[in-house]
């Protein structure tokens, strides 16, 4: 994808960098499919039209206290968007483009922090970051402004409107689920853009 910045981001010029985990640097959604259809006997697809889109955020949640959430295995394994963690590697750690503060900001509830920052460890090794903040679904937009974040990685749109509401640039990684606001919401367009990789940003992001 070709990625058209707004005006205004300047990627040298930052300094404190956040990011989503679930749909944009892990395959959360895809392994809780796979589940789901493991746990009712169903073919993926069947299960992915069930879970994922007939199904709301609040609806999934039994389902997820039941068969997902203690299970330390689902969330140390996750697969992940292993060109997206790379890009965020090169923020971290290319000399031009050398950003000083990692944030990851996540909706998952606090009790999964361990799991959460051991699957991190896994893939960010030694590079490390500057923290995790949790329990953020509804309002990622006042955890970025905590942290001072000039930009943000998210896979939903509606949270993504939230964070550029506050002024801070928002990449929003085009999944599926975001189709129906693709080119229909203009709403904040002077901080929101669109990438299917945070690798599309190009250069030493590739």
């Amino acid at each position: 994808m070709t990625v058209q910045l707004p005006e205004g981001l300047v990627l040298n010029k930052l300094h404190t960098v956040t990011s989503d985990i679930d749909g944009t640097l892990a395959k959360t959604d895809e392994a809780m499919v796979k589940r789901y259809a493991e746990v009712n006997h169903l073919t993926y697809q069947k299960a992915y039209d069930e879970f994922l889109v007939k199904t709301d955020y609040e609806g999934r949640g039994p389902f997820i206290d039941k068969y997902i959430d203690d299970d330390p295995d689902f969330w140390l394994n996750l697969p992940t968007y292993p060109k997206d963690i790379q890009a965020l590697i090169n923020f971290r750690s290319h000399t031009f483009y050398s950003v000083e503060r990692l944030y990851f900001v996540t909706a998952r509830p606090d009790h999964l922090r361990p799991l959460t920052e051991q699957w991190i460890d896994k893939h960010f090794g030694i590079l490390g970051y500057d923290g995790i903040l949790m329990g953020t679904k509804d309002h990622k937009d006042t955890a970025c402004e905590y942290v001072g974040s000039q930009l943000h990685f998210e896979d939903h749109f509606k949270e993504a409107k939230l964070v550029a509401k506050a002024g801070i640039y928002v990449g929003v990684i085009d999944q599926p689920y975001n189709v129906q606001y693709r080119d229909k919401n203009k709403d904040y367009m002077d901080k929101i853009f669109w990438v299917d990789s945070i690798s599309d940003l190009g250069g030493p992001f590739a």
